[in-house]
């Protein structure tokens, strides 16, 4: 992989997660009103996760090849996993 290419990989992860770590009244006031598709509104990580997809320009899911899309869906994917808590043992 490219130096760059892994350098803005990491950086968009790193980003993604501070946002989807933000409470949803604070994602709510970051996107405004909420797009609503017959009469159902989107969750507010959902439009978040949509919006910055396009915003990093991202190709369409339905553009790539199947197994484009299953490398690209698991690179979204482990960008936004964040470790869950520590429980006692």
């Amino acid at each position: 992989m490219h130096r760059l290419s892994a350098f803005r990989l990491r950086l968009e992860a790193a980003m993604a997660q501070r946002l989807f770590a933000l409470p949803e009244s604070v994602v709510r006031r970051l996107m405004g009103r909420p797009l609503v598709v017959q009469g159902q509104a989107l969750e507010p990580h959902v439009e978040l996760a949509c919006r910055l997809a396009r915003a990093i320009r991202r190709p369409p899911i339905q553009s790539l090849s199947p197994t484009e899309a299953r490398a690209d869906y698991h690179l979204s994917v482990s960008a936004v996993d964040l470790p869950g808590p520590t429980l006692p043992q």
